[in-house]
């Protein structure tokens, strides 16, 4: 929370970016106390589903989370995550189709319309911002043409390949592949690729920092060890009272 809180893409560098960028930090906190609340797939499915609300990147990690649940905890839930994602997410679009009403050169478009010139066109091919030099893809035009729609077809790939691939995932897998999701929208951006640090520092200080063992409670192996010594006691008065 400290080195969070401490770094200057989170608080702001000069008069730009951080916390007068909302859009930079905002998803984020949901995915981290996602993370927190890992073990109840209602509580993560609603926090997925408002970061999603918020800022849609984290919507990629929905295969990921989907599946994850499926394998450690079973089909129902998956479900109870499903359907909360689900249920957060048709809210945000009632809400956006309502209130939203498009301007600049989105005028006479529907908000849905809107989204979509904004998102993929403005952000990723116009002229101006989507030519931006603060990336790859702006530094070379030529090469962005068609390979920045190969890029946007890999990294979809690759979300569904992290989140279907794995064959043994606990919450420490879980916030690893968060994070490298969340660092491969990176590639595909055509401002500032690279530096959207706010998109991903969270659960990379987690995969970075945090305890190799976090995903396996002590008090675990600690009830553990209490049950053998009482097994084994139970066993010696057994010897003990044994005439022979």
């Amino acid at each position: 929370a400290l080195a969070f809180a401490l770094c200057p893409y989170v608080v702001g560098i000069g008069g730009a970016g951080g916390l007068q960028w909302t859009s930079h930090i905002t998803g984020i906190a949901f995915v981290v106390f996602a993370l927190v609340f890992a073990n109840r797939p209602i509580v993560a499915g609603l926090l997925l589903g408002l970061g999603s609300g918020m800022l849609y990147y984290p919507a990629f990690l929905f295969v990921l989370w989907l599946c994850y649940y499926a394998r450690t905890s079973g089909r129902r839930d998956a479900v109870k995550f499903l359907c909360a994602f689900a249920a957060v997410g048709i809210a945000c679009v009632v809400l956006i189709m309502v209130l939203v009403e498009p301007a600049g050169e989105s005028e006479g478009l529907s908000p849905l319309g809107a989204f979509v010139n904004d998102t993929i066109r403005f952000q990723q091919f116009s002229e101006g911002y989507g030519t931006s030099p603060f990336s790859f893809w702006g530094q070379y035009p030529h090469v962005a043409r068609w390979a920045k729609p190969l890029a946007g077809v890999s990294f979809l790939l690759f979300c569904l390949i992290v989140g279907l691939l794995p064959g043994r995932m606990n919450v420490r897998r879980l916030a690893a592949l968060t994070a490298a999701i969340l660092v491969s929208t990176q590639f595909t951006l055509s401002h500032g690729g690279g530096t959207y640090i706010g998109f991903y520092i969270g659960p990379l200080l987690i995969v970075l920092f945090g305890p190799g063992d976090y995903a396996e409670p002590k008090t675990a192996t600690l009830n553990s060890a209490i049950s053998d010594g009482n097994r084994s006691t139970a066993r010696g008065e057994r010897r003990e009272s044994d005439p022979a």
